[in-house]
């Protein structure tokens, strides 16, 4: 493997963090970015997991602060990103 500098190294990071995936599904969100709900009520099953994660969403202004709280609720960080870009895909919350 070729060694790299760390501007190299950075680049390719940055530009992975921008790619989309396969689906077309962005890869990740800024952390700064802001969260806005854009249904009125939780639109998931009362008693699931699920429902109490995107309860989550009406306390916590940006992508950083929901998967704050949801890895304070005992889920991990992956699982927080899995719901964010399922709810975006959605319409349930918008980022930005």
């Amino acid at each position: 493997m070729a060694n790299l500098n760390n501007a190299t190294v950075a680049a390719v990071a940055a530009a992975k963090a921008q790619a989309s995936s396969a689906s077309g599904r962005p890869a990740a969100y800024a952390l700064s970015a802001r969260i806005a709900v854009q249904t009125d009520g939780n639109p998931k099953k009362p008693g699931t997991a699920s429902y109490d994660r995107f309860a989550l969403y009406y306390g916590a202004e940006t992508v950083e602060n929901y998967i704050a709280a949801v890895v304070a609720g005992g889920a991990t960080r992956a699982k927080a990103r899995a719901d964010l870009r399922w709810d975006v895909e959605r319409g349930f919350v918008t980022i930005g």
